[in-house]
Parts: structure tokens; sequence; C-alpha cells
């Protein structure tokens, strides 16, 4: 009977090393992708979170002015507002009340409120997130603040009206951003960027070409699209295969750069019809 046992077990296969192996490499590749991807989703959810939160921040802001909510035993003459500052505090912002109501913006030093400073409070983002860009009106800044002023509230950004703030913030790469117009919306949207790193074509007759037109493919390059930071690392396309460039181009410092070919190679263009 043992006998019998023995010659069965013999006979019973095990897993070779190989497949070992090949077993653990399998289970920790996919281990590791589907800890990428939830390291991934984690700083997007972050980033989400933070635009929620900032946003909800402005509004306290503006609600505390609407209200007349008093600080410190006293209504602030400036009302209330956040502050940004990229260079100083990139991973947080500022809840302050603008007691002295003279030059609508955060003072850090002194004691306007009825003996204390005018921050109330230093939110930090989540994270790893951080500002990544400041705007008044398109206009990048280093610092920010939005001043809500009783009673409609009257909104400043950076002491000036009819401005609009927006604040950009990043983690990875990724950007969103919290825009606050005139009228006090407030909307936290994901920031892409129009950079117009492009080529736009067009048509126009040329004698040098045998079907006696050609295409120019202009790249645009002004200021504010390809050298804004928000494009930066963006990946512009490649002029088209076949193009020559003018002797003009002289990259972005020019403003332009000019690339042309004859209209029969682009039979195909979708830009303009074959002519």
């Amino acid at each position: 009977m043992l006998k019998y046992l023995d010659v069965k077990m013999l006979k019973c296969k095990g897993f070779t090393l190989v497949e070992v192996v090949v077993s653990i490499f399998i289970i920790v590749l996919l281990a590791g992708i589907v800890f990428a991807n939830y390291r991934q989703a984690g700083k997007q959810f972050a980033l989400q979170r933070s635009a929620s939160k900032l946003a909800q921040d402005i509004r306290r802001a503006e609600e505390m002015a609407m209200s007349a909510k008093e600080y410190n035993g006293i209504n602030p003459r400036g009302g209330y507002g956040m502050h940004f500052d990229k260079t100083s505090s990139a991973k947080s912002y500022i809840l302050f009340a603008d007691c002295d109501g003279t030059n609508y913006q955060y003072d850090p030093g002194g004691n306007p409120c009825n003996g204390l400073y005018e921050k109330i409070e230093t939110i930090n983002f989540e994270g790893e997130v951080k500002i990544f860009s400041l705007r008044s009106s398109g206009v990048e800044v280093p610092s920010l603040d939005i001043v809500f002023t009783p009673p409609d509230p009257t909104i400043r950004v950076n002491k000036n009206e009819g401005k609009t703030a927006s604040i950009y913030f990043t983690i990875d790469s990724k950007i969103r951003s919290v825009e606050v117009n005139p009228r006090g919306l407030i909307e936290s949207t994901v920031a892409h960027p129009d950079c117009n790193c492009w080529l736009r074509p067009s048509y126009h007759d040329d004698a040098g070409c045998s079907s006696g037109g050609r295409y120019d493919y202009y790249w645009d390059c002004s200021p504010y699209n390809c050298q804004d930071p928000l494009c930066q690392g963006q990946t512009p396309p490649s002029p088209p295969t076949g193009s020559q460039q003018s002797p003009y181009c002289s990259g972005c410092s020019s403003g332009s750069c000019e690339y042309w070919m004859c209209a029969e190679i682009q039979c195909s263009d979708p830009h303009e019809s074959c002519r």
C-alpha cells in the first residue's frame, strides 16, 4: 500500500522554477500598473479637491463681505479678501480682513484690525498641489489680491475694479484653474490653455509653382501663446513633409515662422480644396 502511494505521489507534478518565476513576474507587473494608476488617480483627485476647496474659500470671503461680518469686534472697511503669492507661498493662500480699507490689498504687518493682523487664516493646498500661475485679466503677476468690499460687494483684483482673477495650480503637469470675474462669478475648470502653437495654412497665387499657386504655413509664436508659462512642455506640430522654410524665418523672436509648399503637393489638404 505504501509503495503504491509513493509511486502515485511521484507521478504528481508540481510547479517548475520557471513557472513560479513567471507567475511572480506577472503578479509584480500587474501590481505595479495598479499602484501607478492609483497614485495618478490620487493626485488627480487631490487637484480636484483643491479646486473645490479654493472656490469655496473665495465664496466664503465674498459672503463675509456681503453679510458685513465683524472681525475682532469691527467691520473691516475694505471688506474681506484672498491673498496669493506664487513666490513666497506657492502651496498656500490667505483669507484676510482688509481693515484699513485704503489700499484694497493684504498687509502682513501692523495691527489694523483692532489690535490684530489682517490675516484670518492660512489655508494649505492638499499634498503636492501648488500655485503654477497667477493672472489679472490674463496678465501674469507674482501675487494676487481679490478683495470683496461691501455692500454689493465691489470686487477688486490687485486694487483694480473690472478685472478677472485667475489662479492656476498644478500637480505633475496637470493644471486646474479657479477664476473670479468682475461680477463675482467663481468658476473652477480644468485648464486648457489656448497656446496656438500651430501651423496656419493659407493659399495664394505663385508663378514659381507649376500649379500656379502655393500653400503658406505660418508658425504662430505670439508672446501670449507659445511663450506663455501654461504652454511650456507642449509640442507644436512639425512642418508638413516636403515644405521649405522661408529665409525670413527666425523663430519665435520674430513673432511668426513661415513654411511653404506648392499646391499640387497638397491636393489632400484638409484646409483648402485643390485649385
